[in-house]
Formats: structure tokens, sequence, C-alpha cells
């Protein structure tokens, strides 16, 4: 089996979903290599280059350059039914993931648009008060847990040191 590539860019697909119908995703990780806070066993992307939570120093697209490209995709993109953040592995490790999402909805209000946001998250950051904000405003957020205790968890999910499976638990309620 190979290993899919990551996603070259900001923008990508549509993708055509079961769960989501037609779907424009936003990728807001590096584009060169995986960056994540999970090393899960059974990753599309494979093994981890760079196994982190907190991603402050990494080379992220500019809240800027996501407004600019999800607006051009969606002059040149007809019949979506979601925006998906996703991409490049877990999203709220952007830094501004909350200025992202609020630039996202505020397009929405500008021009009234009828498509709804999405995330699919692994739910690392849930934990943190600001990432919490930012996902209430997406119309629907797709969050896995994949162990219901903290051994399983670290065996399949292979968290960053600094993560604790009782905060990340603790965030999802």
């Amino acid at each position: 089996m190979r290993t899919p590539r990551l996603q070259r860019g900001v923008i990508y697909g549509p993708v055509d979903s079961r769960r989501l119908g037609r779907s424009l995703g936003i990728n807001l990780l590096p584009t060169g290599y995986k960056l994540c806070a999970f090393d899960c066993i059974y990753c599309q992307y494979g093994r981890i280059k760079a196994l982190t939570a907190k991603a402050e120093e990494e080379p992220f697209p500019t809240v800027e350059l996501v407004l600019r490209k999800v607006r051009e995709a969606l002059r040149q993109v007809p019949n979506l039914n979601y925006v998906t953040f996703s991409g490049n592995e877990e999203p709220t490790l952007h830094p501004h993931f909350g200025e992202v999402v609020k630039g996202v909805i505020h397009l929405w209000d500008k021009i009234r648009l009828e498509v709804k946001t999405a995330i699919l998250s692994n739910t690392a950051l849930v934990w943190k008060e600001e990432v919490r904000e930012a996902l209430a405003k997406l119309d629907l957020r797709i969050m896995k847990l994949d162990a219901g205790d903290p051994l399983t968890w670290r065996a399949i999910n292979r968290p960053a040191p600094s993560l604790d499976f009782e905060r990340v638990v603790a965030g999802l309620k």
C-alpha cells in the first residue's frame, strides 16, 4: 500500500464524501512534511516527521493567505455542501486557528454563502479554551477519540509527550 501524498497547498478538492457531500478542503498545515500532535499507528500519511503539540514556530500559511485562497476557490468551485478544515493532519495546530475560522465565517456573512463549515479533528488540542471557542463556531465538528483509556490511547495515537488523555476527554465533554 502506498502512502498518499500530503496536500500541496491551502485548498484542495472538492472531495466527494458520504458524510459531507461535496466538500472543499482547507489545509492549515505545512505542505513539505507531516506535522501532528499524534503519530497514529494507522495514519494514511505514514510516520510523523514533526511530533508536537506546540507548533507556533512552524511555517504555517498566514491567515491572509488562507482567506484569499478560500475566497478564490469559492469563485471557481460551484455547488459545495461544506468547506472542511482538515488537510495534512490536525488543523487546530495552526497558531491562529481561531482567526482563520472567524475570517472564513465572515466571508460567508459577506457573500451570503449557504455552504456549511466542518472540521475533521484528532482532538489533540481540544483541551485548550481558545480551540474550543473556535470549534463552537463551526457547523459540524467531527472529532475522534480512538480509545477509552490512557494506555490504549498512547499505544494507538502515540501522542506528543505533553498531551494528557484526561485533559483531552475533559475538553471533548
